[in-house]
């Protein structure tokens, strides 16, 4: 996923494949992997905070891949 500028791991040089996946981390996999297409969407989710996540949540939501969950 390095190789292909997928991620960049948790810092320079390491991963941490022990740890959960976020829907944002996530949702930024997938938005790289299709090229990062860009949409007018935007999101509600209150677990997505970070900046670089924002783009690929927002795309997840317009293509249906992600709805939220209902509390």
């Amino acid at each position: 996923m390095v190789d292909h500028d997928l991620t960049a791991g948790v810092s320079a040089g390491c991963v941490a494949p022990g740890e959960a996946v976020t829907r944002g981390q996530a949702a930024a996999f997938m938005w790289r992997m299709e090229g990062k297409q860009t949409v007018a969407a935007v999101h509600s989710f209150v677990d997505v905070n970070a900046s670089w996540q924002q783009d690929a949540v927002a795309w997840m939501l317009d293509r249906g891949i992600t709805t939220g969950v209902s509390v």
